[in-house]
């Protein structure tokens, strides 16, 4: 039996369904607490970031933090959950007119692009050119440039 490819959106749509609002945790070592993100709760805060601005990880990490009265959010997670919403949306744009999410305004927390987006930052690239930033090449790295100054306030 040839079984069907999971589609971004199934698998974001998982994600959603088997999130908890947000699960804490206490590490037994350090004593920190720390928050799994909602994949709801990521997507929401992405759909806020304006045109022209960007946010990275670790802001993303710092809200989830604050929001959940943590000491940290888990990078992990966050990340993986956030190529999930990328690419979803990415697929979502081949059958709408517009993005419903824009996944190409969150940058690695350097100021990087990051090349498990859709399109391995050519797409990313592209979209935040388009958007007024300048994209610059540093060795195999693809950073905004003044990225610090357009980041969003939350």
């Amino acid at each position: 039996m040839i079984r069907s490819r999971t589609s971004w959106a199934e698998k974001l749509s998982n994600a959603e369904r088997n999130s908890s609002g947000g699960r804490r945790f206490q590490c037994e070592k350090t004593g920190k607490s720390l928050v799994i993100p909602d994949a709801r709760e990521i997507q929401a805060i992405i759909r806020q970031v304006p045109a022209g601005n960007v946010i990275t990880m670790q802001q993303l990490g710092n809200h989830f933090a604050i929001h959940h009265q943590v000491d940290q959010c888990c990078p992990l997670t966050l990340g993986i959950f956030t190529s999930i919403i990328a690419r979803a949306a990415s697929e979502e744009e081949g059958q709408t007119a517009a993005p419903s999410t824009p996944w190409w305004r969150v940058l690695k927390t350097c100021g990087d692009l990051s090349l498990k987006y859709p399109g391995e930052g050519a797409i990313q690239r592209n979209r935040l050119t388009a958007e007024g930033h300048c994209v610059i090449e540093k060795g195999k790295r693809l950073l905004v440039e003044g990225y610090e100054y357009a980041l969003v306030d939350f």
